[in-house]
Protein backbone atom coordinates (compact mmCIF):
# COMPACT_ATOMS: atom_id res chain seq x y z
CA UNK A 1 0.00 0.00 0.00
CA UNK A 2 2.60 2.02 0.67
CA UNK A 3 4.82 1.47 -2.49
CA UNK A 4 2.19 2.13 -4.64
CA UNK A 5 1.30 5.33 -2.87
CA UNK A 6 4.75 6.69 -2.94
CA UNK A 7 5.05 5.04 -6.91
CA UNK A 8 1.97 6.84 -7.83
CA UNK A 9 3.18 10.46 -5.83
CA UNK A 10 6.48 10.38 -8.02
CA UNK A 11 4.32 9.84 -11.41
CA UNK A 12 2.44 12.41 -10.50
CA UNK A 13 5.58 14.64 -9.59
CA UNK A 14 6.78 13.78 -13.02
CA UNK A 15 3.90 14.32 -14.91
CA UNK A 16 3.87 18.06 -12.81
CA UNK A 17 7.56 18.29 -14.17
CA UNK A 18 7.36 17.23 -17.49
CA UNK A 19 4.05 19.26 -18.44
CA UNK A 20 5.28 22.63 -17.70
CA UNK A 21 8.46 22.13 -19.56
CA UNK A 22 6.49 20.75 -22.84
CA UNK A 23 4.04 24.02 -22.13
CA UNK A 24 7.10 26.33 -22.09
CA UNK A 25 9.07 24.05 -24.16
CA UNK A 26 11.47 27.61 -25.69
CA UNK A 27 12.16 29.07 -21.59
CA UNK A 28 13.18 26.03 -21.07
CA UNK A 29 15.67 25.32 -23.68
CA UNK A 30 17.12 28.79 -23.86
CA UNK A 31 17.60 27.95 -19.48
CA UNK A 32 19.14 24.75 -20.95
CA UNK A 33 21.47 26.38 -23.39
CA UNK A 34 22.53 29.26 -21.02
CA UNK A 35 23.56 26.54 -18.60
CA UNK A 36 25.16 24.72 -20.88
CA UNK A 37 27.24 27.94 -22.13
CA UNK A 38 28.37 28.78 -18.25
CA UNK A 39 29.22 25.29 -17.65
CA UNK A 40 31.27 25.04 -21.12
CA UNK A 41 33.04 28.07 -20.08
CA UNK A 42 33.88 26.57 -16.46
CA UNK A 43 35.19 23.52 -18.27
CA UNK A 44 37.27 25.68 -20.94
CA UNK A 45 39.26 27.43 -18.51
CA UNK A 46 39.89 24.34 -15.81
CA UNK A 47 41.00 22.89 -18.76
CA UNK A 48 43.12 25.82 -20.26
CA UNK A 49 43.89 26.18 -16.80
CA UNK A 50 45.32 22.53 -16.32
CA UNK A 51 47.14 22.77 -19.50
CA UNK A 52 49.10 26.25 -19.01
CA UNK A 53 49.79 25.24 -15.64
CA UNK A 54 51.51 21.97 -17.21
CA UNK A 55 53.29 24.46 -20.09
CA UNK A 56 55.06 25.63 -16.66
CA UNK A 57 55.60 22.99 -14.17
CA UNK A 58 54.58 19.84 -16.21
CA UNK A 59 58.40 18.45 -15.54
CA UNK A 60 58.48 18.81 -11.86
CA UNK A 61 54.91 16.65 -11.63
CA UNK A 62 56.62 14.19 -14.19
CA UNK A 63 59.36 13.57 -12.71
CA UNK A 64 59.86 10.92 -9.45
CA UNK A 65 60.94 12.25 -6.46
CA UNK A 66 58.10 12.98 -4.09
CA UNK A 67 59.62 15.57 -2.12
CA UNK A 68 62.27 18.39 -3.29
CA UNK A 69 64.26 20.25 -1.44
CA UNK A 70 65.30 23.68 -2.71
CA UNK A 71 67.34 26.75 -1.00
CA UNK A 72 64.93 29.14 1.30
CA UNK A 73 65.58 31.63 0.00
CA UNK A 74 64.34 30.71 -3.73
CA UNK A 75 60.77 30.83 -2.28
CA UNK A 76 59.61 28.05 -4.34
CA UNK A 77 61.50 29.42 -7.62
CA UNK A 78 63.08 25.81 -8.72
CA UNK A 79 65.77 27.31 -11.60
CA UNK A 80 66.26 30.59 -9.23
CA UNK A 81 67.46 27.84 -6.06
CA UNK A 82 70.89 26.73 -5.40
CA UNK A 83 71.34 23.58 -2.65
CA UNK A 84 75.24 23.27 -1.39
CA UNK A 85 76.72 19.67 -1.74
CA UNK A 86 77.64 20.12 1.98
CA UNK A 87 74.12 19.32 2.89
CA UNK A 88 73.51 16.26 0.88
CA UNK A 89 74.93 14.03 3.47
CA UNK A 90 72.37 16.19 6.09
CA UNK A 91 69.46 15.90 4.30
CA UNK A 92 70.15 12.62 3.09
CA UNK A 93 70.35 11.32 7.02
CA UNK A 94 67.18 12.86 7.84
CA UNK A 95 64.79 10.10 9.92
CA UNK A 96 62.45 8.79 7.19
CA UNK A 97 64.39 8.99 3.77
CA UNK A 98 65.00 5.76 1.92
CA UNK A 99 66.31 7.04 -1.38
CA UNK A 100 67.99 11.05 -2.23
CA UNK A 101 69.88 12.60 -5.05
CA UNK A 102 70.73 15.54 -6.56
CA UNK A 103 69.33 17.91 -9.72
CA UNK A 104 70.19 20.37 -11.47
CA UNK A 105 67.70 22.30 -13.86
CA UNK A 106 68.86 25.26 -16.03
CA UNK A 107 68.04 26.68 -19.61
CA UNK A 108 70.02 25.69 -22.18
CA UNK A 109 70.29 26.49 -26.26
CA UNK A 110 69.58 23.56 -28.29
CA UNK A 111 69.30 22.51 -32.26
CA UNK A 112 68.06 19.34 -33.44
CA UNK A 113 68.44 18.08 -36.99
CA UNK A 114 65.16 19.67 -38.17
CA UNK A 115 65.66 22.99 -36.61
CA UNK A 116 69.61 23.08 -38.17
CA UNK A 117 67.53 22.65 -41.40
CA UNK A 118 65.19 25.53 -40.79
CA UNK A 119 65.11 28.11 -43.73
CA UNK A 120 64.81 30.63 -41.49
CA UNK A 121 67.64 31.28 -39.01
CA UNK A 122 66.19 32.44 -36.27
CA UNK A 123 64.43 29.03 -35.57
CA UNK A 124 67.43 27.15 -35.90
CA UNK A 125 67.91 27.30 -32.45
CA UNK A 126 65.42 26.41 -29.43
CA UNK A 127 65.30 27.03 -25.79
CA UNK A 128 65.44 23.81 -23.71
CA UNK A 129 65.16 23.14 -19.73
CA UNK A 130 67.89 20.94 -18.99
CA UNK A 131 67.45 18.35 -16.03
CA UNK A 132 70.61 16.95 -14.80
CA UNK A 133 70.23 13.97 -12.25
CA UNK A 134 71.98 11.10 -11.74
CA UNK A 135 71.21 8.27 -14.04
CA UNK A 136 69.63 5.16 -12.07
CA UNK A 137 68.77 7.02 -9.09
CA UNK A 138 66.30 9.70 -8.43
CA UNK A 139 65.29 12.70 -10.52
CA UNK A 140 63.91 10.97 -13.71
CA UNK A 141 60.58 10.65 -15.11
CA UNK A 142 58.28 8.40 -13.40
CA UNK A 143 57.21 6.70 -16.77
CA UNK A 144 57.64 6.30 -20.65
CA UNK A 145 55.45 6.53 -23.23
CA UNK A 146 58.59 5.06 -25.49
CA UNK A 147 61.93 4.05 -25.49
CA UNK A 148 64.00 3.15 -22.97
CA UNK A 149 65.88 4.82 -19.98
CA UNK A 150 69.25 6.56 -20.45
CA UNK A 151 72.55 4.71 -19.09
CA UNK A 152 75.21 6.72 -20.87
CA UNK A 153 75.87 10.07 -20.94
CA UNK A 154 75.38 10.66 -24.54
CA UNK A 155 71.07 9.78 -24.02
CA UNK A 156 68.13 11.68 -23.06
CA UNK A 157 64.72 11.67 -22.57
CA UNK A 158 62.26 13.90 -24.06
CA UNK A 159 59.02 15.25 -23.89
CA UNK A 160 56.53 13.18 -26.71
CA UNK A 161 54.46 17.36 -27.66
CA UNK A 162 57.28 18.53 -29.68
CA UNK A 163 58.04 16.30 -32.22
CA UNK A 164 57.80 19.25 -35.14
CA UNK A 165 60.54 20.85 -33.69
CA UNK A 166 62.45 17.57 -33.98
CA UNK A 167 62.13 15.65 -30.59
CA UNK A 168 61.44 12.13 -31.79
CA UNK A 169 62.82 8.79 -30.67
CA UNK A 170 66.55 8.44 -32.13
CA UNK A 171 67.09 11.62 -33.14
CA UNK A 172 69.94 13.88 -32.18
CA UNK A 173 69.88 16.94 -30.09
CA UNK A 174 72.65 19.68 -29.92
CA UNK A 175 73.61 21.57 -27.04
CA UNK A 176 74.88 24.93 -27.85
CA UNK A 177 77.15 25.77 -27.96
CA UNK A 178 79.92 22.94 -27.00
CA UNK A 179 78.53 20.66 -29.80
CA UNK A 180 77.76 18.14 -27.17
CA UNK A 181 75.40 16.05 -29.35
CA UNK A 182 73.03 13.70 -27.47
CA UNK A 183 70.45 10.81 -28.72
CA UNK A 184 67.24 10.56 -27.27
CA UNK A 185 66.15 7.33 -26.18
CA UNK A 186 63.42 8.02 -24.09
CA UNK A 187 59.94 10.20 -23.97
CA UNK A 188 57.03 10.92 -21.80
CA UNK A 189 54.56 13.52 -21.55
CA UNK A 190 53.91 16.25 -20.04
CA UNK A 191 58.29 16.87 -19.96
CA UNK A 192 57.88 21.22 -20.16
CA UNK A 193 58.78 23.69 -17.70
CA UNK A 194 59.07 27.01 -18.38
CA UNK A 195 56.99 26.76 -21.79
CA UNK A 196 60.13 24.93 -22.87
CA UNK A 197 60.96 21.29 -23.49
CA UNK A 198 62.70 19.70 -20.72
CA UNK A 199 65.48 17.20 -21.91
CA UNK A 200 66.11 14.66 -18.97
CA UNK A 201 70.17 13.85 -19.02
CA UNK A 202 73.20 13.16 -16.87
CA UNK A 203 74.93 15.02 -14.26
CA UNK A 204 78.02 14.78 -15.67
CA UNK A 205 76.69 15.68 -19.47
CA UNK A 206 74.74 19.13 -17.98
CA UNK A 207 78.23 19.68 -16.00
CA UNK A 208 79.83 19.54 -19.39
CA UNK A 209 76.84 22.16 -20.97
CA UNK A 210 77.57 24.12 -18.37
CA UNK A 211 81.80 24.11 -18.98
CA UNK A 212 81.04 24.37 -22.41
CA UNK A 213 78.60 27.68 -22.31
CA UNK A 214 81.21 29.75 -19.34
CA UNK A 215 84.87 27.72 -18.90
CA UNK A 216 85.75 30.05 -16.12
CA UNK A 217 82.43 29.00 -14.28
CA UNK A 218 82.85 26.68 -10.95
CA UNK A 219 81.32 22.96 -11.20
CA UNK A 220 77.45 23.77 -10.94
CA UNK A 221 75.88 23.09 -8.08
CA UNK A 222 72.28 21.11 -7.45
CA UNK A 223 69.28 23.26 -7.43
CA UNK A 224 67.63 21.15 -5.46
CA UNK A 225 67.54 17.47 -3.74
CA UNK A 226 65.17 14.97 -4.18
CA UNK A 227 64.07 12.95 -1.71
CA UNK A 228 61.95 9.79 -1.48
CA UNK A 229 60.13 8.60 2.15
CA UNK A 230 60.62 5.43 3.73
CA UNK A 231 57.80 2.90 4.06
CA UNK A 232 55.35 4.37 6.74
CA UNK A 233 56.12 7.91 6.35
CA UNK A 234 54.08 9.83 4.14
CA UNK A 235 55.65 12.67 2.09
CA UNK A 236 54.79 15.53 4.16
CA UNK A 237 55.94 13.65 7.54
CA UNK A 238 59.63 13.77 5.42
CA UNK A 239 59.11 17.53 4.81
CA UNK A 240 58.53 18.40 8.48
CA UNK A 241 61.35 16.38 9.53
CA UNK A 242 63.94 17.87 6.93
CA UNK A 243 62.71 21.40 7.73
CA UNK A 244 63.27 21.27 11.08
CA UNK A 245 66.60 19.33 10.61
CA UNK A 246 68.47 21.17 8.13
CA UNK A 247 67.48 25.28 8.83
CA UNK A 248 68.46 26.90 5.41
CA UNK A 249 66.67 24.55 2.65
CA UNK A 250 62.89 24.32 2.16
CA UNK A 251 61.52 20.94 1.83
CA UNK A 252 58.42 21.04 -0.74
CA UNK A 253 56.28 17.91 -1.52
CA UNK A 254 56.35 16.97 -5.34
CA UNK A 255 52.49 18.85 -5.29
CA UNK A 256 53.84 21.86 -3.23
CA UNK A 257 56.45 22.43 -5.32
CA UNK A 258 54.29 22.52 -8.83
CA UNK A 259 51.74 24.57 -6.62
CA UNK A 260 53.57 26.99 -5.41
CA UNK A 261 55.79 28.07 -8.36
CA UNK A 262 55.44 31.88 -8.68
CA UNK A 263 53.90 32.36 -12.00
CA UNK A 264 51.86 28.79 -11.76
CA UNK A 265 50.13 31.05 -8.08
CA UNK A 266 49.48 34.09 -9.83
CA UNK A 267 48.00 32.37 -12.98
CA UNK A 268 45.62 30.00 -10.79
CA UNK A 269 44.38 32.87 -8.64
CA UNK A 270 43.27 34.83 -11.65
CA UNK A 271 41.89 31.41 -13.59
CA UNK A 272 40.16 30.82 -9.84
CA UNK A 273 38.72 34.07 -9.91
CA UNK A 274 36.95 34.01 -13.19
CA UNK A 275 35.88 30.19 -12.75
CA UNK A 276 34.55 31.40 -9.43
CA UNK A 277 32.89 34.34 -10.99
CA UNK A 278 31.11 31.77 -13.87
CA UNK A 279 29.61 29.79 -10.82
CA UNK A 280 28.11 32.68 -9.33
CA UNK A 281 26.08 33.43 -12.82
CA UNK A 282 24.67 29.87 -12.36
CA UNK A 283 23.29 30.30 -8.81
CA UNK A 284 22.22 33.76 -10.17
CA UNK A 285 20.55 32.58 -13.32
CA UNK A 286 18.77 29.54 -12.39
CA UNK A 287 17.56 31.37 -9.02
CA UNK A 288 16.33 34.67 -11.05
CA UNK A 289 14.77 32.28 -13.59
CA UNK A 290 12.69 29.94 -11.37
CA UNK A 291 12.12 32.79 -9.18
CA UNK A 292 10.22 34.81 -12.28
CA UNK A 293 8.52 31.33 -13.63
CA UNK A 294 6.91 30.36 -10.14
CA UNK A 295 5.32 34.43 -9.65
CA UNK A 296 4.44 33.86 -13.15
CA UNK A 297 2.30 30.50 -12.14
CA UNK A 298 1.39 31.21 -8.21
CA UNK A 299 -2.22 31.20 -9.76
CA UNK A 300 -1.88 28.17 -10.84
CA UNK A 301 0.00 26.68 -7.90
CA UNK A 302 -2.49 28.43 -5.48
CA UNK A 303 -5.15 26.38 -7.25
CA UNK A 304 -2.93 23.17 -7.38
CA UNK A 305 -3.10 23.55 -3.52
CA UNK A 306 -6.41 24.08 -3.18
CA UNK A 307 -7.37 20.54 -4.67
CA UNK A 308 -5.07 18.98 -2.38
CA UNK A 309 -1.98 19.15 -4.06
CA UNK A 310 0.62 19.35 -1.32
CA UNK A 311 3.49 21.83 -1.33
CA UNK A 312 6.24 18.75 -1.51
CA UNK A 313 5.07 18.00 -4.48
CA UNK A 314 5.41 21.16 -6.59
CA UNK A 315 8.74 21.37 -4.58
CA UNK A 316 9.87 18.36 -6.05
CA UNK A 317 8.87 19.14 -9.40
CA UNK A 318 10.53 21.95 -9.29
CA UNK A 319 13.19 20.41 -8.34
CA UNK A 320 13.21 17.45 -10.95
CA UNK A 321 13.26 20.54 -13.18
CA UNK A 322 16.08 22.49 -12.05
CA UNK A 323 18.22 18.80 -12.41
CA UNK A 324 17.04 18.44 -16.12
CA UNK A 325 17.52 21.78 -17.21
CA UNK A 326 21.55 21.39 -15.72
CA UNK A 327 21.74 17.91 -17.11
CA UNK A 328 20.57 18.98 -20.46
CA UNK A 329 23.32 21.77 -20.53
CA UNK A 330 25.96 19.62 -19.17
CA UNK A 331 25.56 17.09 -21.67
CA UNK A 332 25.84 20.51 -24.54
CA UNK A 333 28.71 22.14 -22.52
CA UNK A 334 30.66 18.33 -23.20
CA UNK A 335 29.82 18.53 -26.61
CA UNK A 336 31.38 22.17 -27.07
CA UNK A 337 34.26 21.22 -24.94
CA UNK A 338 34.85 18.39 -27.19
CA UNK A 339 34.61 20.67 -30.58
CA UNK A 340 37.17 23.30 -29.10
CA UNK A 341 39.45 20.32 -27.63
CA UNK A 342 40.62 19.21 -31.46
CA UNK A 343 41.88 22.15 -32.63
CA UNK A 344 43.46 23.50 -29.37
CA UNK A 345 44.69 19.99 -27.97
CA UNK A 346 48.17 21.58 -28.63
CA UNK A 347 47.59 24.07 -25.52
CA UNK A 348 46.42 21.71 -23.20
CA UNK A 349 42.43 21.85 -23.73
CA UNK A 350 41.05 18.66 -23.56
CA UNK A 351 37.32 16.72 -22.45
CA UNK A 352 37.99 15.23 -19.26
CA UNK A 353 34.72 13.44 -18.20
CA UNK A 354 35.83 13.23 -14.70
CA UNK A 355 36.13 17.13 -14.19
CA UNK A 356 32.87 17.79 -16.50
CA UNK A 357 31.38 15.35 -13.76
CA UNK A 358 32.70 17.08 -10.66
CA UNK A 359 31.66 20.41 -12.49
CA UNK A 360 27.91 19.44 -13.19
CA UNK A 361 27.57 18.38 -9.86
CA UNK A 362 28.88 22.13 -8.03
CA UNK A 363 26.98 23.53 -10.63
CA UNK A 364 23.61 21.31 -9.87
CA UNK A 365 24.07 22.55 -5.94
CA UNK A 366 24.81 25.94 -7.10
CA UNK A 367 21.42 25.67 -9.12
CA UNK A 368 19.27 24.02 -6.62
CA UNK A 369 20.65 26.42 -4.06
CA UNK A 370 19.46 29.33 -6.11
CA UNK A 371 16.41 27.97 -6.81
CA UNK A 372 16.03 27.74 -3.17
CA UNK A 373 16.72 30.91 -2.14
CA UNK A 374 13.97 32.27 -4.25
CA UNK A 375 11.66 29.52 -6.07
CA UNK A 376 10.83 27.14 -3.25
CA UNK A 377 10.65 29.59 -0.81
CA UNK A 378 8.33 31.04 -2.52
CA UNK A 379 6.49 28.07 -3.22
CA UNK A 380 5.89 27.11 0.69
CA UNK A 381 4.72 29.98 1.40
CA UNK A 382 1.23 29.40 -0.94
CA UNK A 383 -1.99 29.56 0.90
CA UNK A 384 -4.39 27.46 -0.40
CA UNK A 385 -7.47 29.63 1.46
CA UNK A 386 -6.30 31.98 -1.44
CA UNK A 387 -7.92 30.19 -4.09
CA UNK A 388 -11.22 30.88 -2.41
CA UNK A 389 -9.89 34.55 -3.90
CA UNK A 390 -8.88 34.05 -7.36
CA UNK A 391 -12.50 32.38 -7.33
CA UNK A 392 -14.14 35.27 -6.31
CA UNK A 393 -12.02 37.98 -8.32
CA UNK A 394 -12.81 35.95 -11.68
CA UNK A 395 -16.85 35.25 -11.01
Amino acid sequence: MTTDSTSGRSAETLFLALKEMRRARTRFALLSAAVGLLVFLILFQQSLLDGLVTQFIGAIRAQDAQVLVLSRDAKGDLEGSRVSLDDLATVGAVDGVSDFGRLNVGGYTISTDTSRADADPKLRLLDASVWGYDLGGLGGPKTLVDGVRPTQPNEILAPTDFEDKGLRLGSTVRIEPGDIELTIVGRTKDLVYGVRPALFMSWETVARAAAARNPDAAEIAPTAFVLQPGPGVSPKTLVERVNAAVPNVQALTRGDAADNAPVVASVSTTFSTIINLLRFVVLLTCGLFFLILTAQKTSTLTVLRAMGAKSSTLVEALLIQVVMVVVAGSVLACMLQALVSIPLKSVGVTLDFASALATTGVVLVLALVGTALGAIRRIVKIDPVAATGLQGASS
